[in-house]
């Protein structure tokens, strides 16, 4: 009988094709891979085309995640749990607090 470990990765790989199902993933480990202190600040929003959009709950937080090292981080730590490239760009959500006026 084989362990139930040996069948994520095949699950993940399954998951990353496709984005609904891979950010349902993304959602749900997003502590673990962004860290928790991170994960308070943003979470995943959205998947399309290899773009991860994430909500921020705080507006100066839409800065920081365009930040070169943050980015890195990110696509790193997820990248290396897929095993795979299955983010190429993340992407803050514009926070409610500033968008203009409708």
């Amino acid at each position: 009988m084989q362990h139930l470990a040996s069948f994520f990765p095949a699950l993940l790989r399954k998951a990353s094709a496709d984005p609904e199902v891979a950010l349902i993933f993304l959602q749900e480990l997003w502590p673990q891979l962004a860290g928790a202190d991170l994960a308070r600040k943003c979470s995943p929003q959205s998947l399309k085309k290899k773009t991860l959009i994430i909500r921020v709950h705080d507006p100066t937080w839409e800065r920081e995640l365009q930040s070169p090292q943050i980015q890195k981080l990110l696509l790193g730590r997820i990248c290396a749990f897929w095993k795979r490239r299955i983010i190429e760009r993340i992407v803050p959500a514009p926070h409610p607090k500033r968008m203009p006026n409708s």
